[in-house]
């Protein structure tokens, strides 16, 4: 079996999950991983809570590129129909229809190969509220340390994606005072 045989049925799965004319895969997005977060208790073993972790970003991760590809699918769906209502085929550009980049598949590869990082700090946000509404039970039971680097990795990530703007804008700041210009 090739490889491109092996990938077409996941391909056209993928596709038809897609074929919607309402995207709600976003709403699952912000309803799935709080579910699975705080699915597990503090009292259950630590590989169950790590594991309900990976689980939780691999969800995020795929609701995301569900969401993006099912929104195109949509804006190309509207695209082809309104170019369809006029006689001198689609390949002309009618300004009725609204701009469409057919060509950008920035935003596609993006999300495939680092779309878990907005997953993750989605689900870290959701570890830290499980902590914080769990910090009593969690004080008196301390997790292993080859589980604990897990539940925290997403937590970092948010972490992170928390950061970076906040130096950016300091940094912004920081060359408007020094030049002067603020």
């Amino acid at each position: 079996m090739t490889e491109a045989s092996l990938y077409q049925p996941i391909f056209y799965f993928f596709t038809s999950l897609c074929d919607v004319r309402f995207n709600f895969w976003p709403y699952l997005f912000f309803l799935l991983p709080p579910l699975l977060i705080f699915s597990v208790r503090p009292n259950d073993e630590p590989w169950l809570r790590a594991m309900r972790t990976i689980v939780a970003v691999g969800c995020a991760y795929i609701l995301i590129n569900l969401s993006l590809h099912t929104h195109r699918s949509i804006i190309w769906r509207a695209y082809q129909t309104c170019q369809s209502q006029y006689p001198d085929g689609a390949i002309q550009h009618h300004d009725e229809c609204g701009e469409i980049n057919i060509a950008d598949g920035a935003s596609i590869a993006f999300y495939l190969l680092l779309g878990w990082l907005p997953g993750a700090a989605y689900v870290g946000i959701w570890e830290l509220i499980w902590r914080r509404f769990h910090r009593h039970q969690l004080a008196e039971r301390r997790t292993p340390l080859r589980w604990a680097w897990i539940t925290s990795f997403p937590v970092w990530v948010f972490y992170v994606c928390l950061a970076l703007p906040v130096i950016s804008i300091v940094i912004v700041l920081f060359q408007y005072v020094r030049d002067g210009s603020l």
